[in-house]
């Protein structure tokens, strides 16, 4: 599930806006007898007597005043607390001290004061201090917001652990490095203020509309950095810059698909589905343009995670990211990606889908269900646990999520003059992918369904679930028709890249339809209809 975007900072007062050190904490301890490790405040709360408890008091109470003089900013203090207003997060102290004394603290500072707080919580106020998770939650319930959207920052255990305990984001601040303590295991560690102005930055909600132009422009010189420069284009994407422009030099194969379904890369399927399809023509992908459609609470960090993620999937492929369109809108509660692909062509691969005939062989690449089976590995981990999968299993599947590209094999098939055409197996599997090279071809196909590759763990995933894997989406898996006499050849040349692959057929007569065999006698074909995913899930595929 997607975390809430930080809407809320609740500070610790003493060591994380002010510099450590102005409080005596070992006089304070002296004074009232308090033993070696244990809280004060506990403490001084477990004296029975109530006369010696409310002396007790008033001998912290005189400490921490004494110290209000001694109390300096913490560096980085002001700036950071300026920028949280300025993009309008809450803000808020939460202490242990008392109220009297973070007032006179506050006075006496000069870069802020308590005018610069929403809120402040002390150890005079009804809810019990820290680090019971209490004042969080009081802060979360004044600040009208849920815990996962406050960022709780102080520079010792007790902050983090009622952060952590109220279900807040949490930081700690390591302010005074000498100090010798067990530093908390909290969200994020920093060890400046100032650092905190680019974590919430990354954490925050964007405003609804388009990337703001700084961002935008921040993001655009990252693409262009990891891509290395594409001397084919010759207008780049910017700012102010409204479309891209390229020297295609040639025959051009344009696709265009989106990205809907909730998956967990979707910039990395997105460049799947599009590339595929045109290097299943036997072009060359080259350029895309995405339209990315985020939903309100996105935050910055999110958008450069995608952008890192889709650059990283373009450089692999060879592809350029030449522009498009991001923006925050309410029409969308999911992130929604469509992208438009561009690649080269050569008119002999137009050519060669002319040249099919009878006899011709149809080599499968890879395995059956590939997309399918890493979908459901990945969602329904625990049911197949509960059906009696084992965990080598589930995670050989999970593993599958990283074979659904098409492009290497489909180059090494583009470039031999054997091959008549290519088709990427998608929704509806190998079958229904079987069934559409024989209406491309306009023949009969006589396929052997034993031949048809199917891993071990994929035929027990649908095993457990009743689904049948030549009916299941199978994005990573390609279908090549070639000349009787050039199969060997190009089956040796698939192989010798580690790609699998295996001859399942041959084209008939002409007409149409599938002839399946499976131990040299007649079988049954998988009937037409939704994809086994569809089936399982209520819902369309991802691809």
């Amino acid at each position: 599930m997607k975390a809430p975007a930080i809407r809320a900072l609740l500070f610790d007062f003493d060591g994380t806006l002010t510099v450590p050190g102005a409080i005596d904490f070992e006089a304070m301890r002296a004074a009232v007898g308090c033993p070696p490790g244990r809280s004060i405040l506990a403490y001084v709360a477990s004296i029975p007597d109530p006369s010696q408890r409310r002396e007790a008091e008033q001998a912290i109470d005189a400490i921490e005043l004494a110290a209000d003089e001694r109390a300096g900013e913490q560096p980085g203090a002001a700036i950071l607390l300026a920028h949280l207003r300025q993009v309008g997060i809450k803000t808020g102290i939460l202490t242990r001290n008392s109220r009297a004394s973070i007032e006179r603290s506050l006075a006496h500072l000069k870069g802020f004061s308590a005018a610069d707080f929403d809120l402040i919580i002390t150890r005079d106020d009804d809810p019990e201090v820290k680090p019971s998770p209490e004042g969080v939650l009081a802060a979360c319930a004044r600040f009208v917001l849920a815990p996962a959207e406050v960022m709780v920052v102080g520079d010792y255990l007790y902050d983090v652990e009622a952060g952590r305990a109220a279900g807040a984001v949490t930081v700690f601040f390591d302010s005074a490095p000498e100090r010798e303590f067990a530093r908390p295991s909290a969200d994020y560690e920093i060890g400046s203020l100032l650092d905190l102005v680019e974590l919430v930055d990354r954490l925050r909600a964007l405003s609804i509309g388009k990337l703001p132009n700084d961002l935008l422009a921040e993001l655009l010189e990252r693409v262009g950095n990891r891509m290395g420069g594409d001397p084919s284009l010759l207008l780049p994407p910017g700012v102010g810059v409204d479309a891209a422009v390229v020297d295609a030099a040639g025959l051009i194969a344009l696709k265009s698909d989106p990205i809907s379904f909730p998956v967990a890369h979707p910039a990395r399927s997105l460049l799947v589905v599009n590339a595929n399809d045109i290097a299943a023509a036997g072009g060359n992908p080259r350029w895309l343009l995405v339209t990315g459609l985020l939903p309100p609470g996105t935050t910055r960090g999110e958008v450069e995670d995608l952008f890192a993620e889709l650059t990283a999937e373009c450089a692999g492929a060879g592809v350029t990211l030449i522009g498009g369109h991001t923006e925050i809108t309410p029409a969308v509660s999911r992130p929604v990606l469509s992208g438009t692909l561009v690649g080269t062509i050569e008119r002999q691969a137009l050519e060669r889908r002319k040249r099919v005939s009878e006899g011709d062989l149809v080599v499968m690449t890879k395995w059956a269900a590939i997309e399918g089976s890493a979908t459901i590995a990945a969602s329904r981990a625990e049911s197949l646990r509960a059906l009696g999968l084992s965990e080598g299993e589930i995670a050989a599947s999970a593993r599958l999520q990283e074979s659904l590209s098409v492009i290497p094999e489909a180059r090494i098939a583009a470039a031999d003059p054997e091959v008549r055409l290519m088709h990427d197996v998608t929704e509806g599997g190998v079958a229904a992918a079987l069934r559409e090279v024989a209406a491309v071809c306009g023949r009969r196909f006589r396929v052997d369904l034993d031949a048809i590759p199917v891993l071990s763990s994929t035929r027990r995933l649908c095993a457990a679930f009743g689904l049948d894997p030549l009916g299941l989406i199978g994005s990573g898996s390609l279908l090549i028709c070639c000349s009787a006499g050039g199969g060997a050849g190009l089956m040796e040349r698939l192989r010798g890249e580690g790609i699998p692959c295996a001859l399942v057929g041959e084209l008939g007569e002409p007409g149409g339809g599938i002839e399946a065999h499976r131990s040299g006698r007649s079988a049954p074909f998988p009937e037409e209809g939704p994809d086994e995913l569809t089936r399982l899930t209520g819902l369309e595929p991802p691809l």
